[in-house]
């Protein structure tokens, strides 16, 4: 019952549990070249936590996005696909949260494959245009990536979306 864990807790909980729920979804349905192959993969309730059934679509969307409103969960869930954020290989744990999702946005901002960064432009995950809302602030979207980038954009700089790979990711 996540409702009896603190914060923090209830957070790794649902991180965890939109993972193993993904990896679990990919392994029954194998082989498969794309989660997309799936009829409605984000909306089958198939989850069951504490005797109730949920979607992914609900863990990310009713649970850890307004919840818990940290945007760093963008890199802390996988969906299974060559552009999502890599699979963490370790569990969420409360006590060290905060310190492996600000690594886990730093190594997605910075990875080449997923977002292209220089001073003046940059090529960036739909995860940034999907989730706008998310990434709000001072410096709107290049503020945001400014926090984790090695090489820092200008905050005129000229932002455009990389196409979204859905093949799956075996790695």
């Amino acid at each position: 019952d996540p409702t009896v864990l603190d914060e923090r807790k209830q957070f790794a909980f649902w991180i965890n549990a939109y993972n193993v729920h993904t990896v679990k979804l990919i392994c029954d349905n194998y082989p498969l070249k794309s989660i997309t192959d799936l009829k409605d993969p984000w909306d089958k309730k198939f989850i069951e936590i504490n005797g109730e059934k949920y979607t992914l679509n609900q863990i990310e969307n009713e649970i850890l996005r307004p919840t818990f409103k940290d945007p760093r969960v963008h890199f802390a869930i996988n969906c299974a696909a060559v552009s999502c954020p890599k699979l963490n290989n370790r569990a969420f744990m409360s006590e060290s949260i905060d310190k492996v999702l600000t690594q886990l946005a730093k190594e997605f901002v910075n990875d080449p494959s997923r977002n292209k960064l220089s001073k003046d432009k940059i090529e960036v995950s739909k995860i940034f245009e999907w989730f706008a809302d998310d990434f709000p602030g001072r410096g709107g979207l290049t503020g945001y990536i400014n926090r984790y980038a090695k090489e820092k954009v200008s905050d005129v700089a000229e932002i455009s979306y990389l196409e979204y790979n859905w093949g799956l990711n075996g790695k």
